[in-house]
């Protein structure tokens, strides 16, 4: 069991779900409504504070977490489950690949114990700031440049009536 405090749900449950939402559907050029995202990470977060109080295997927690994303994104959205698929995926990889890289390197940086990070909310909690800041700036950099893995878009309904529905695309 591995549980998480309400105060790291809300300073890095929810925003690391909307990123991994809003990062891997940007990575296949397919659009959500940012209002739907909160939603989606709000609740996907909520849901994993509980997951997190089951007496399972490490990383058994993630594997539901995921699964309980893909399907949030799916309800919203009514994507092919393909692409919700792909997108979750890619976006969980790229806040693992992210972290796994940034952790190492803070540690060796400022000689902070990993036991200490594990057991200070408050430093996990700026040290995922610092990790959202990067990944935020990788997506505004990828939204703004238009790039993408792979478009999924197709040219469909998705990317040309949600886009009209969707404010993230203000701030580009």
């Amino acid at each position: 069991m591995i549980s998480i405090s309400w105060y790291l749900t809300l300073t890095v449950g929810i925003p690391e779900s909307l990123l991994m939402v809003l990062v891997g559907f940007q990575l296949y050029n397919l659009k959500v409504k940012i209002e739907h995202a909160v939603v989606i990470a709000s609740v996907s977060a909520i849901i994993s504070y509980y997951v997190r109080q089951l007496p399972v295997v490490f990383g058994v927690h993630s594997l539901i977490g995921i699964v309980v994303l893909i399907s949030l994104c799916w309800l919203f959205t009514r994507l092919p489950l393909y692409k919700v698929i792909w997108s979750v995926l890619t976006g969980f990889a790229v806040l693992a690949v992210t972290q796994s890289i940034l952790i190492p390197l803070i540690l060796w940086l400022t000689s902070i114990d990993y036991e200490l990070i594990k057991n200070d909310v408050l430093i996990n909690s700026l040290l995922f700031l610092i990790q959202a800041l990067i990944v935020g700036a990788a997506l505004v950099y990828c939204k703004v440049r238009k790039i993408y893995i792979f478009d999924l878009s197709d040219g469909d309904q998705n990317a040309n009536q949600q886009a009209n529905n969707s404010n993230f695309d203000d701030i580009t």
